[in-house]
């Protein structure tokens, strides 16, 4: 596993709330800080008002829509504007040191931007890092599964070698912020020391990378999909069957058994990342039998309430998974998944993470119409 030296848990501080920031413009005959009247007693919310996308002045809320005075761009409402998560490299004192094949810890500070501006190494209330997260090269040819903590503020991430990487996950918001999830990518090297430029991965080589095997284990990857014109979106039902691999010489393999119950909170949480846009992440996760056999049935529901961020349902029997899930327009999708295996069954010997290619092809409309299906 690709993470290392780290604690159990997830970052759960606050950072500067964000109308307090604005509330230092009070003075400032351009901009005031957005009304909250009628905002629950408990629960932090954001102002309202509009700001610059740039963020030429960080923490500046205008009322009304004016270009900004420094980019001259059209100012966007706070509520359009996401969160934002970077990883600055931790300063280390020393040489600089080329980068090397083979294996590299880097240490992260993490930076966190809210939909004002403001920046801070912790997140603002109300704002939740999900445990689960994946971390890939950006060309997507290498992706593994981990559970991001932090140590004394403190990312520490391994990779398997120099090259540009992105940590994918998502951010939770309490209600009172009236958001969904939404999905971030940050971005990094494990090296100061400038690596190859990455190389978009054709249709082919993406297909060559299949990846089924996890010795002793192996999984058939079956898939269907349904254009939704309701949502536009296109939904799919993907199921993952396992087997042990005879071929690893087990002369008396215990009987398979897939952890439904682990401990681990990416165990058999499906990431999956659009080959154009690492950014929009959708994240499938397990959910009821009874929840999963309702979306099986009916392809054209996600069978989960958290669609907003792309958080879907998953559901499974024996030795299979099965998940349902949206995706916005078809192309070449990359997915991850870190399986946990029942007592008798041991770990994955060399990867803990499945990779596999979903390929989403366009919609037919109908005969006599020019609409999709």
């Amino acid at each position: 596993m690709y993470l290392r030296g780290l604690g159990a848990g997830v970052l759960a501080a606050a950072m500067l709330n964000p109308i307090a920031a604005a509330a230092c413009n009070q003075n400032n005959p351009e901009t005031r800080p957005g009304s909250t009247a009628g905002a629950p007693a408990t629960g932090p919310r954001l102002p309202k008002g509009l700001v610059c996308p740039m963020f030429c002045e960080p923490g500046k809320i205008y009322a009304q829509q004016t270009p900004c005075p420094v980019c001259e761009m059209a100012l966007v409402p706070i509520d359009e504007m996401p969160y934002e998560v970077a990883l600055v490299p931790v300063e280390t004192p020393g040489r600089e040191k080329p980068a090397r094949p083979g294996p590299a810890t880097t240490s992260f500070t993490p930076r966190f931007t809210d939909p004002i501006g403001t920046q801070t190494t912790a997140p603002s209330p109300g704002v939740t890092i999900d445990p689960r997260a994946v971390i890939v090269r950006t060309d997507l040819s290498w992706g593994e599964v981990v559970t991001p903590a932090f140590e004394a503020g403190v990312l520490r991430l391994q990779t398997p070698g120099p090259g540009r990487y992105a940590l994918l996950g998502q951010l939770t918001f309490a209600p009172s912020l009236e958001r969904g999830p939404q999905p971030y990518a940050a971005r990094f090297q494990p090296s100061e020391a400038a690596p190859p430029a990455d190389q978009r991965l054709s249709p082919p080589a993406v297909q060559s990378l299949q990846n089924i095997a996890l010795p002793p284990y192996r999984a058939e990857i079956h898939t269907a999909q349904t254009y939704n014109t309701a949502s536009k979106a296109y939904d799919l039902t993907v199921r993952l069957v396992w087997t042990r691999d005879t071929r690893t010489g087990d002369a008396a393999p215990a009987t398979l058994s897939i952890d439904r119950d682990s401990k681990d909170p990416a165990a058999w949480t499906l990431f999956v990342v659009p080959a154009t846009d690492l950014s929009a992440l959708v994240i499938a996760s397990p959910v009821s039998p009874e929840a999963g056999q309702d979306a099986a049935a009916n392809p054209t529901t996600t069978g989960g309430g958290d669609t907003e961020g792309g958080h879907h349902a998953a559901e499974g029997h024996g030795n299979e998974q099965r998940y349902a899930l949206s995706v916005p327009a078809p192309g070449l999708y990359r997915a991850f998944v870190r399986p946990a295996f029942g007592p008798g069954n041991p770990a994955p010997a060399d990867a803990s993470t499945l990779v596999f290619t979903l390929q989403v092809t366009p919609a037919r409309p109908p005969t006599g119409t020019g609409k999709p299906r």
